[in-house]
């Protein structure tokens, strides 16, 4: 199969896995709840903003973006999940975690800034999850949702966590952000965990390329980042501001895929005024069409580069 293939056939399983897991969630979940997407560049999933006792809007049900081979991460610290992993957690921002052992920072519970004091993880890939029908994945996910419920409850009315939990978090905040859209689905492939990996190696080139770009108009890149508000669940990618190109702070150019049906066949880029809900694209590179994944590494450059340049002329 060709390489833009497996790219176009993996993105569909991303949106079938997403699916599916929503509606897991909904049945494995059972009684009032309120579940909303939650997403950016790194990560992807729902968050529980209301679900029996737990602390609102505290507990994920999520996917951590990227390569799935990807073991190290780029400062050499272990990456202890990757998109083969699907996790539920507790997660917050503490920028003073009460650690309680050692080890607690290597195995990534209280690291900088964020507390992660509850984790439980389901492993697609050693599950044998892609080998099953879309019946039985379903299946799965909805035991590993229910289970991993169950313990975070147990976990909400720990002791342990009244101990090592400052109060301020103890009972969460409610977020009333709109909740999932629930879509039909299909069996979820295997070329799931090649999208992931393709996507990073395009946004790594496109990076390189906006440098490039930079130099030789006589532009300097204050910022160049990639989008990590949890409300951009519909999209992956990077935000640019140059220097002097256009007033105030906010980013100049959005360059991103779209999860949506077909959306994610091309690259698109925004102006600055774009919206998360109601974007104005500038301009669009169809990847499919071109077969991008296809070309030489050369091409592939080329080809970046003169998308580039057609959008910041728009």
């Amino acid at each position: 199969m060709a390489k833009t293939d497996t790219y176009v056939r993996g993105m569909g399983a991303i949106n079938n896995f997403y699916a599916m897991l929503y509606a897991a969630m909904l049945e494995g979940m059972p009684g009032e709840k309120k579940i909303q997407p939650n997403g950016a560049y790194g990560w992807r999933g729902y968050q529980i903003d209301h679900y029996r006792n737990l602390a609102h809007g505290q507990y994920y049900c999520e996917l951590y973006l990227g390569d799935p081979d990807s073991f190290i991460r780029e400062d050499g610290s272990i990456n202890p999940f990757t998109c083969r992993e699907l996790v539920f957690q507790e997660s917050y921002q503490d920028p003073h975690p009460k650690s309680v052992a050692q080890w607690e920072e290597k195995h990534g519970i209280e690291p900088g800034m964020y507390s992660y004091p509850f984790r439980v993880s389901l492993d697609l890939y050693r599950s044998r999850f892609f080998l099953m029908e879309k019946d039985e994945q379903y299946e799965m996910l909805k035991a590993f949702v229910s289970s991993a419920t169950q313990q975070a409850v147990i976990w909400q009315n720990s002791k342990a966590r009244k101990a090592v939990t400052d109060p301020e978090f103890l009972n969460g905040t409610r977020h009333n952000r709109r909740n999932a859209i629930q879509d039909s689905y299909d069996k979820v492939n295997h070329e799931f965990l090649f999208a992931w990996r393709m996507q990073d190696y395009l946004f790594n080139m496109l990076r390189e390329q906006l440098d490039a770009f930079a130099k030789e108009a006589g532009l300097n890149i204050l910022r160049l980042k990639q989008n990590d508000r949890p409300e951009q669940f519909r999209f992956r990618g990077l935000d640019l501001k140059f220097e002097g190109l256009f007033p105030g702070d906010r980013f100049d150019y959005r360059w991103a895929i779209y999860y949506e049906d077909q959306e994610y066949k091309f690259l698109g880029c925004s102006p600055t005024e774009c919206t998360i809900d109601d974007r104005k694209l500038l301009q669009t590179y169809p990847l499919e069409k071109n077969t991008f994944f296809d070309l030489d590494e050369d091409q592939q450059k080329k080809e970046l580069s003169k998308f580039i340049h057609r959008s910041i002329k728009a």
